[in-house]
């Protein structure tokens, strides 16, 4: 029962199943066991972006992922968050788990949500002491458009107008994210899953136009890019940006990691 509802992340299954049942059967995967997401397939699920030096995940981080490193005691080792003032800000706002995260426990491979950017960072340095061959971080925007929109496309999958249920989740159809990989139509030219829609994704960048009275009072603005499922069809764009805070955490709000080698 298990192998055949997992059709429902390849295009063909995802066509015969509306969305309503799909998030259904996804979520009652991801309780049972969500073998796209096990720790032995973490090579597989990074995916080249050509073009660029690195590897961008296939899929945004998930709930299942982050609380490996939330049950290594990831919030409590300074290690990971030495840069950036992350440690200061760690201590200062008390983060112990990532925002609602009993509720998030529910529904184990949907993306995490409600993480600071200060919080992705300090999961992907705890992702590269698990593998101290690759180096993970967030992506810049230029590498996650490289993966999203490689040919100048408009959406991630093709310069079709709009979206449509088969291709994200948008525009309040469902009203939460939904387990990753659900929306196989939509997947980028080389296989990455969830450019737009479903969460939007923190980026490496800083966010340049803003003054200085204002990078004072509210600290350095970083990029989000890819959409939510709170946004309409125009916020599928791969162009579609936004900016907020570095220590905010966003109930719409999640992160992928790319990978490239380790420095000798």
């Amino acid at each position: 029962m298990l192998a055949e509802a997992e059709a429902i992340f390849e295009p063909e299954g995802a066509a015969t199943v509306e969305e309503k049942l799909r998030v259904a059967a996804a979520e009652a995967i991801g309780l049972a066991g969500d073998r796209r997401l096990a720790p032995e397939r973490f090579e597989e699920n990074l995916l080249d972006v050509p073009g660029t030096q690195v590897r961008l995940g296939k899929y945004p981080v998930t709930v299942e992922e982050f609380a490996r490193f939330v049950d290594d005691a990831g919030y409590e080792r300074e290690e990971f968050w030495v840069d950036d003032n992350g440690w200061s800000m760690r201590t200062h706002e008390g983060w112990q788990t990532p925002d609602d995260w009993e509720s998030q426990l529910r529904t184990p491979n949907r993306p995490v949500v409600g993480v600071s950017w200060f919080e992705a960072m300090a999961y992907c340095r705890w992702l590269s002491a698990e593998h101290p061959t690759r180096r993970m971080r967030l992506p810049t925007v230029a590498e996650w458009i490289a993966a999203a929109s490689p040919d100048g496309r408009r959406y991630p999958w093709g310069d079709q107008p709009d979206p449509d249920d088969t291709r994200a989740n948008f525009g309040r159809h469902v009203n939460a994210p939904t387990p990753v990989g659900i929306y196989p139509a939509g997947k980028g030219k080389h296989g990455h899953a969830d450019l737009a829609g479903n969460v939007w994704e923190w980026s490496l960048d800083v966010y340049k136009g803003i003054t200085a009275k204002m990078l004072r009072v509210y600290g350095q603005p970083r990029i989000f890019c890819g959409g939510c499922y709170w946004d309409e069809a125009g916020g599928m764009a791969a162009a579609e940006r936004f900016r907020f805070r570095s220590f905010f955490r966003h109930v719409h709000g999640g992160f992928r990691v790319v990978s490239e080698p380790a420095s000798p």
